[in-house]
């Protein structure tokens, strides 16, 4: 399913979006608790980078808010699963990465979109903004561009905290280096 809705025509993804398969997708979703949900996690995610419409398509299909909330986003935060000794392991990388991969994919469109992500869960909102400003730069780097797609969408903009979000902003502004000075001057002569 991953290949298939990654770059399919428009019918084909509308026949994905309406096919049982997509129902199964979700139950395996709420049910998993290991890295093996990544194909799903990636599947959604493919699927909700398409056109409005076709997101819309996939709101009504499947519970696909709860599943983020309920489902992915406690996964960042904590253990995925147990080794055959009992020690706990952390949410493999990728699993992390597609969930906010599949998070910037819901945030890019209309006001709608994230108001079925966000209503009743500012936590959400909360843990996007935790992730931008303490996880490492590929996590730092997933949260962001759900960030920016946040700030197109007045009122959940004016809910971000700007001062938490700053130090985890600045790795993706670069200073253009100015040149001296005695730069241009050395260039003239």
């Amino acid at each position: 399913m991953v290949y298939l809705s990654a770059k399919s025509p428009a019918e084909k993804m509308k026949s994905i979006l309406e096919s049982e398969v997509l129902k199964l997708m979700e139950k395996y979703a709420i049910e998993s608790r290991d890295e093996n949900v990544l194909p799903v996690i990636r599947t959604f995610g493919n699927l909700a980078a398409g056109p409005d419409d076709q997101v819309a398509l996939l709101f009504d299909q499947i519970q696909l808010a709860s599943i983020v909330r309920q489902q992915l986003m406690p996964r960042l935060d904590e253990p995925f699963n147990t080794h055959s000794r009992g020690d706990q392991i952390k949410t493999p990388r990728s699993v992390e990465k597609e969930t906010l991969v599949l998070i910037g994919n819901l945030t890019a469109g209309p006001d709608e979109f994230l108001d079925i992500m966000f209503s009743g869960n500012e936590d959400l909102l909360d843990r996007v903004v935790d992730i931008l400003a303490n996880e490492d730069y590929d996590l730092k780097k997933e949260a962001c561009y759900s960030i920016l797609n946040i700030c197109e969408h007045r009122q959940y903009f004016l809910k971000l905290p700007h001062k938490r979000m700053a130090p985890g902003t600045r790795l993706f502004f670069h200073p253009i280096p100015v040149p001296s000075n005695e730069w241009y001057l050395m260039q003239c002569l």
